[in-house]
């Protein structure tokens, strides 16, 4: 080749202005630095988060293999002591009436005593089994917090009533 010197060869069309692969370069946005969209990156991190939420908690809790219940034996009523708690229309505390008071307790401290005493004489008077009943509305915490109460005393049995789902 005359003159050439071994150089590339001159391009035959203007270079591209959106560069080699079509893609523009990025402008500098006006307060001098580059415009990044992160809305991916959040996407990303909100997935990451739900997987890491769902696995762990199939790790912490596996399964746990319960005993199906075949049928409910009742309590002989006259041989029982029941608990009655229901919600007290402010909707936030439960109100309790324990073996044969006729009085309604609202006052936590009170409920724990009149169950104690209620259990203890039931347990004397050869009526071991306790008989709990709640509202559904009734808070676990609650029910929980009498249930204490009652198993505390000695040769007591308790249990829970529930409603027989009867199907159609």
């Amino acid at each position: 080749m005359a003159g050439g010197g071994g150089g590339d060869a001159a391009p035959t069309t203007a270079p591209n202005p959106l560069g080699a692969k079509g893609i523009a370069p990025r402008r500098a946005a006006p307060g001098g630095g580059t415009d990044v969209d992160f809305t991916p990156m959040v996407d990303l991190v909100f997935m990451m988060n739900i997987y890491f939420l769902v696995t762990s908690l199939t790790a912490i809790a596996p399964e746990i293999d319960l005993p199906l219940a075949s049928h409910v034996v009742a309590i002989d009523e006259s041989k029982s002591v029941p608990i009655v708690i229901v919600v007290a229309p402010d909707g936030k505390s439960s109100i309790v009436t324990a073996g044969d008071e006729k009085g309604k307790l609202t006052d936590p401290d009170e409920q724990v005593e009149s169950i104690q005493k209620a259990v203890e004489k039931g347990v004397r008077d050869s009526r071991a089994d306790i008989v709990i009943r709640a509202e559904k509305a009734v808070k676990l915490r609650d029910i929980s917090r009498l249930a204490g109460a009652a198993g505390k005393v000695e040769g007591s049995k308790l249990y829970v009533g529930v409603l027989e789902n009867v199907k159609k």
